[in-house]
């Protein structure tokens, strides 16, 4: 069953002495709440990111790329990136979206946000990992079946626990929250060689390093 969160009704405001039958003013009403799925045990994402407002191309360099200023990183998406996600991103004729991580993978399948992926979102996901290796499934419907316990809905941990024997070669890519998270900026050149910053300070920003990298 669902049940709406209830919104706060449209206040009446008085138009002062002598006005009681004068219009009126507007008060613009609250959007509807999210509605909980209480059988779920969790909200879906309320406000899911519209497609529409937040399509950006992906960066041609991707997981490579080292620019750092603020026009190419409201310009262009890179792996990890919030909006690289199915429907949020286009690529380059050619191209395709790339993933350093099993994370990154399952939020790019997940547009939604909602923390799951549904049938038609997993059939998109093994699509493109099986593009280049075989599958040990005869059709996405057994696929399904198997990563979902024949469920309607797919979590990222069933996810990873399903993938481990497919040999995808991705790390998991979740943090240790006390792990040391060097900078991860490097240098063009030869050399490679990379910011010397051992731990990652977020700056200002909110996104940066506060040495101004990624």
């Amino acid at each position: 069953p669902t049940r709406p969160i209830p919104t706060q009704p449209t206040p009446h405001i008085p138009m002062g002495c002598g006005s009681s039958t004068a219009p009126v003013a507007a008060v613009p009403v609250p959007a509807p709440a999210a509605t909980v799925d209480l059988s779920a045990g969790e909200a879906v994402n309320p406000n899911p990111p519209n497609p529409e407002e937040h399509q950006r191309r992906a960066c041609k360099y991707g997981a490579g790329c080292y620019q750092r200023n603020t026009k190419h990183l409201n310009q262009f998406v890179h792996p990890g990136d919030r909006n690289y996600r199915k429907g949020f991103v286009t690529f380059a004729s050619g191209k395709g979206p790339e993933f350093q991580t099993l994370f990154q993978c399952f939020t790019y399948f997940d547009a939604e946000e909602s923390g799951y992926l549904d049938k038609d979102d997993f059939v998109d996901l093994c699509k493109h990992m099986f593009q280049e290796r075989p599958s040990p499934f005869g059709d996405f419907d057994e696929a399904w079946e198997d990563a979902s316990q024949k469920g309607l809905h797919l979590n990222f941990s069933r996810f990873t626990v399903w993938s481990d024997p497919l040999g995808f070669g991705l790390p998991v890519g979740l943090d240790n929250p006390n792990a040391v998270r060097p900078c991860r900026f490097k240098f063009s050149g030869k050399d490679g060689s990379r910011c010397s910053c051992a731990q990652l300070e977020i700056g200002e920003d909110g996104f940066l390093c506060a040495c101004g990298h990624k």
